[in-house]
């Protein structure tokens, strides 16, 4: 074969699609067939009832998947499974149908043909199943309740009165509203008005199965052989086969016809399988042939059934034994994935147009999909950062050498001199100013011409660590380090830093685009930097923090940024990245990850440069290899399926199901509900955009996808209305909503009467608490009143004592100064008498005769008794004066207290001076006072009337006159002058210049009537005094005085 024909013979296969009729499926890249499609398989591990699956259905409205297995029914939302079974053991668990209507009902069958269907998150047994011909208010279709407006488009079955039917293996068809084509064991029975108006034969028919396409209908069975009925001639018309339809091995395994009223409302594809292959067929001009075929790797050799979603390019395959596989297209293919040779790959260059390196030294050729070499034999060894000149030649630093590696010859050899070089971490070859840069741990600089040339950094120290380099025309080079972002400055020969990113570690930043640059911090997140404005706009991250460790954002040629983090791939819309502003809706973001072939989620970013481009595929550093994927061919993520609120949790845990997935309102005496999310997402889930706000707030809440719940805590009583949205996709203002309005009863005591009650109780109790607040305010009003009064009293009482006594302190001071007064005079002037008089005795004893001596020592005598009487009276006064304590009030007789004075003025000198005592009382009468007081009143009294008589008669008269005890004292003597008796009738004390001497020259002081006074104060009593000079005084005293009480009466 010549050159020119060989290279048109690898055009030919190279155009020739790896699988038939593959919808839209780019394979430029050489991708194998066996690896188109990747599976998941869904067992009883992951949720299914039972790992024998029979049969299969995809909800066009929903967008679920319902399978139907053995031990129950389950649905599939495209991340998790719910499962249903009947709940009753007297019904069958084992479903082998399922078909679901355009309002939204999903039907199953059982093996004992009990027919069943979901509602309100529950499967319920439907007892009466039998077909109703007229007027076709419902009809069955494998296990599905249809209603009359479906009757145009599905195929069916059931059991007719009066005919041999097979129910779980026969169809009938309404062909219109009166006319039904029914199919037997082995016939087509026609019916119009309920009536049978032909038979036609039909053997086999058990093993066809009913297509209907616009107004045609046509039976295929098993081998792939098929009639159409002719509905004008009511007879069969044979099916052609096309070329390439396959040879089913037996009977085969035709499943049922699959309706997407979404996709095509008026057609149906029947799928079969053979081996590993899914073929969808297709009926044209009365042949049946290849609509498309899918090869798919793994595919269960019991497989069942197996239907495939025309949007989303899934298909299912039901296993009777193994569950279900989910069969997705591969986007991604993984090459160097073999760890035990190539292990991590942190950085790659393309050697020319086919060929790779990589940083483990290997030589890999894309277009063959094989190893070619290893620059050193075949020891892999870690090589730093690649970079390559206009020539090709491939420039990259190992064991302290700068090497360039010839892409032709494959051979290395040093490209500079760098003696003393060691620890280099980076270097660059700037095709624009044909420089070679080196940066190492001690220094930096760049060969130009073979001359080195050293580059310091603005710090002074040592530099910083250097993850990427980037230069542009007609823009500084910028360099990626562990502490910001640095330019070159070629004037000063220096590294010069940005303030504004220092103190951070960068590994990669985008071109400028809009003056926009977005850096990479692995660990910290990314910010949008404005270079000229010298901003930092800090991107969002998304819900788990992957982005934090983001390593790169590459753009691509649709408008896309791809962020590798060591958690998996994202996908932005640039547009939605540059024009992010703090506090505004966060970009929308695609996600992939090992659910979608890659083989592991951690990209490698360390080393420089970490991806590469070639044919319009993008080449990514992974820990296990590079992922290859071509961008362009990448599907937009379509969440366009229904958002339901299905089921709402109570706070003790009970769940309420949805009727029809959260329509019509709902009322809850609960505050604290969780409502449950469903929608179907046949993409990754982590990549759903779900959000919430109730009773029309602003701002939406994000709802976490892997949880889809919404806790909404301490509700209001009154009408809310609770709205969902979910974002379709990357277009703008694009999403799907969902809303539930409910109710939050009220309380019994949230109810108007209650609150008017309570109101009213409040008032009351208001109107209570005042008034008892009001009678306490009385009562306590009046404890204070007493406590006043009581106080008061005490106060005066306290100032009464405190009167008494400063009145007592009085006295005691005017006491004690005429105590002083009396000792300096009478006392004085009687002691220097006896000076003088002794002094003239002494003094002259001998020269004086007896009678002056005797006169002398009489005179002394005398003076010496009128100093004891005073001394008596002074002592007499003192106690009296200093008496405080008060009259101690006893009862005692007159008689007791007259015998008491009779015996003092016994001893006295009434004898002396020849005068007469006579003592006249009441001897019965008992009284209540102080007799001793008394005593000491009568006394002086008696003493004074004796003092100024002589040979004459002083009498004592006491008697009580009702509560007055009359003291009377009269005597004979010289009596007293009328100024001197108005004196002490008004109590005055009369000074001792006033006082005459009694009969026998006694001197006076004035004392004794001072006495008088001061205990009449005690008792309260008064003195009167009447006197005429030289016939006699009287002196009548009056004190008060109780009884004592009789016979025992207090």
């Amino acid at each position: 074969m010549t050159r020119t024909g060989s290279l048109l013979l690898f055009l030919l296969l190279w155009q020739l699609p790896l699988r038939a009729a593959a919808r839209s499926q780019d394979t430029s890249y050489r991708k194998k067939t066996r690896e188109c499609y990747l599976y998941t398989q869904l067992d009883d591990d992951d949720g299914l009832p039972q790992n024998s699956v029979m049969a299969t259905y995809i909800d066009p409205r929903t967008g679920f998947l319902w399978i139907a297995t053995q031990g129950g029914i389950a649905r599939y939302d495209g991340h998790n499974i719910q499962g249903y079974n009947a709940g009753d053991d007297r019904f069958s668990k084992r479903f082998v149908s399922l078909f679901g209507t355009a309002s939204g009902q999903v039907f199953s069958l059982a093996l004992d043909g009990s027919l069943y269907t979901i509602r309100q998150n529950r499967l319920l047994y439907i007892p009466d199943n039998r077909l109703r011909i007229n007027p076709y208010p419902y009809i069955y279709f494998r296990g599905g309740l249809c209603d009359t407006a479906q009757l145009g488009h599905l195929g069916m079955f059931g059991d007719i009165p009066g005919h041999d039917l097979w129910p779980t293996a026969n169809y009938m068809l309404p062909l219109d509203r009166n006319v039904l084509l029914a199919c037997g064991k082995e016939q087509l029975l026609l019916y119009r008005n309920n009536k049978l108006e032909k038979t036609i034969p039909f053997p086999g028919i058990a093993h066809y199965r009913i297509i209907k396409q616009q107004d045609d209908i046509y039976f295929v069975g098993n081998s792939l052989s098929g009639f159409r009925f002719d509905r004008n001639k009511t007879r069969l018309v044979p099916l052609g086969r096309e070329p390439g339809l396959p040879v089913m091995p037996g009977e085969g395994n035709l499943e049922q016809v699959y309706h997407a009223p979404y996709y095509d409302y008026l057609s149906g594809q029947v799928n079969c399988w053979v081996k590993d292959t899914f073929y969808q067929l297709h009926i044209v001009n009365d042949r049946l042939g290849v609509a498309a075929a899918y090869h798919l790797p793994g595919m269960p050799d019991d497989a069942v059934t197996g239907i495939m979603h025309p949007e989303r390019n899934v298909i299912v395959i039901g296993s009777s034994s193994k569950g279900i596989y989910l069969y997705k297209v591969q986007p991604f293919r993984q090459i160097l994935k073999d760890a035990g040779k190539y292990t991590s790959i942190y950085a790659q260059m393309l050697l020319d147009r086919q060929r790779l390196i990589t940083s483990q030294s290997w030589i890999y050729n894309l277009e063959t999909d094989k190893l070619e070499a290893n620059i050193y034999s075949t020891q892999a060894r870690q090589i730093r950062s690649f970079s390559k000149d206009r020539k090709g030649y491939v420039y990259y630093s190992w064991a302290n050498k700068l090497l360039k590696l010839d892409p032709v010859s494959r051979k290395t050899s040093v490209a500079f001199p760098c003696n003393g070089c060691r620890d280099i971490t980076f270097t660059y070859y700037d095709t624009l100013d044909e420089r070679f840069w080196m940066m190492s741990a001690e220094q930096t600089g760049y060969w130009e011409q073979e001359v080195f040339h050293p580059v310091h950094w603005a710090t002074g120290g040592p530099p910083p660590q250097v993850s990427s380099i980037r230069h542009l025309p007609g823009q500084p080079l910028l360099v990626a380090t562990a502490d910001g972002i640095w330019y070159y400055d070629p004037a000063k020969l220096q590294w010069l830093a940005y303030p504004e990113t220092k103190g951070r570690m960068y590994r990669y930043f985008t071109a400028e685009e809009r003056g926009l640059r977005i850096l990479c911090s692995f660990g910290e997140g990314s910010v949008l930097w404005s270079r000229g404005k010298g901003t930092m706009e800090p991107l969002p991250a998304d819900r788990n923090g992957y982005l934090k460790f983001v390593h790169t954002y590459i753009p691509d040629h649709r408008g896309y940024l791809w962020a590798t983090t060591n958690k998996g791939l994202f996908r932005f819309r640039e547009s939605d990245v540059l024009e992010y502003k703090t506090g505004g809706e966060e970009p929308y973001y695609e996600y992939y990850d090992r659910r979608e072939g890659l083989q592991t989620n951690e990209f490698n970013g360390a080393q420089y440069p970490i991806f590469n481009w070639w044919n319009s595929c993008l080449l990514l550093s992974t820990i296990n290899g590079i992922a290859l994927f071509r961008p362009d061919n990448m599907p937009e993520y379509r969440f366009d399926e229904p958002l339901y609120i299905e089921s709402v949790f109570r706070s003790n845990g009970e769940r309420v199901v949805m009727s029809g997935f959260g329509s019509g309102k709902r009322s809850f005496t609960d505050r604290d509900l969780k409502f449950q999310v469903s929608t179907a997402a046949w993409y990754n889930s982590y990549g759903l955009s779900i959000a919430y706000k109730l009773d029309g707030n602003e701002s939406w809440k994000a709802i976490d996808p892997s949880k889809m719940e919404i806790v909404l805590s301490a509700l209001p009583a009154g009408s809310h209305s609770l709205q969902v949205r979910k974002r379709k996709g990357f277009r703008d203002n694009d999403y799907v909503y969902s809303s539930f309005d409910f109710n939050i009863e009220r309380k019994y005591y949230e109810q108007p009467f209650f609150i008017f009650l309570l109101a009213m109780c409040g008032l009351g109790m208001l109107m209570l608490f005042s008034r008892m607040r009001q009678l306490r305010l009385i009562k306590i009003n009046k404890k204070l009143s007493a406590m006043v009064t009581q106080k008061t009293k005490a106060l005066q009482q306290s100032n009464q004592q405190l009167q008494q006594s400063l009145t007592q302190i009085e006295q005691s001071q005017n006491f004690r100064l005429r105590l002083i007064s009396m000792l300096l005079h009478d006392i004085a002037t009687p002691l220097s008498s006896i000076e003088k008089i002794s002094d003239m005795l002494s003094g002259h004893y001998a020269q004086l005769d007896a009678g002056t001596r005797i006169e002398g020592v009489g005179r002394i005598n005398r003076t010496v008794r009128e100093l004891q009487a005073l001394s008596r009276q002074l002592i007499d006064w003192a106690q009296v004066s200093l008496y405080t304590g008060g009259p101690v009030p006893k009862p005692f007789s007159l008689k007791s207290l007259a015998e008491e004075v009779s015996m003092v003025m016994a001893e006295h000198e009434f004898a002396a001076k020849h005068n007469e005592y006579i003592a006249d009382y009441e001897p019965g009468d008992m009284l209540v006072s102080d007799p001793t007081v008394l005593k000491h009143i009568i006394l002086n009294v008696l003493f004074n009337a004796n003092k100024y008589t002589e040979r004459g008669r002083v009498s004592l008269k006491i008697y009580r006159e009702q509560t007055s005890l009359h003291i009377i004292v009269r005597d004979t003597g010289t009596g007293m002058q009328p100024e001197t008796v108005a004196k002490l009738n008004a109590y005055t004390v009369i000074t001792p210049s006033e006082v005459k001497s009694g009969t026998a020259r006694e001197v006076g002081w004035g004392l004794g009537y001072q006495i008088i006074f001061d205990l009449l104060a005690m008792l309260k009593g008064t003195l009167q005094v009447n006197s005429i000079p030289g016939e006699g005084t009287e002196i009548h005293i009056l004190i008060p005085v109780k009884l004592p009480p009789r016979n025992g009466r207090k």
